[in-house]
Parts: structure tokens; sequence; C-alpha cells
């Protein structure tokens, strides 16, 4: 079943994607891609943040998520403390 459905979002364009940092959080995380006229409102609610330490620097695996997310069209913040 999760096989078939991964397949199904992935089709739409979407990412599927297994949650496994906080308990309690539903398991699975599906992104689909956001049309233009509503990315604005959705990076108001749906924001991804990566912080890095100061001397910190994205790696090439980093890089190209946050690519797919940005072209997605979600947010994506790179802070430093």
């Amino acid at each position: 079943m999760e096989q078939k459905r991964r397949q199904q979002v992935e089709d739409a364009g979407g990412w599927y994607l297994k949650q496994n940092g906080h308990p309690g959080i539903p398991d699975r995380l599906i992104l689909m891609p956001v049309p233009d006229e509503h990315r604005e409102l959705v990076s108001r609610y749906v924001r991804f943040e990566e912080v890095k330490a100061s001397a910190g620097r994205l790696s090439a695996v980093q890089e190209r998520v946050i690519g797919w997310l940005i072209t997605m069209g979600y947010r994506v913040d790179v802070t430093k403390p």
C-alpha cells in the first residue's frame, strides 16, 4: 500500500517523505508542488529552515534538496546563529 501511495504522489509531482525525527508526528510527509499564485500564502504558514554553525556550509545534498523545495514553491531559510 505504501509503495502505491508513494507512486501516486510522485506521479502528481509531489514528494513522499518518511518522518523519523519527532515522536507523535505522523509517519509520512507529503509535499505537493505549490501553484505560483499560492506561493506567497503558503510561505506564511510552511517554511523549512537549515541552521548552520557560523562557519558551516551546505553539503551538496543539502543544496540539492533545498533547490527541489524552492522549485516546488516552498520557502527555505538557511540561518547561522
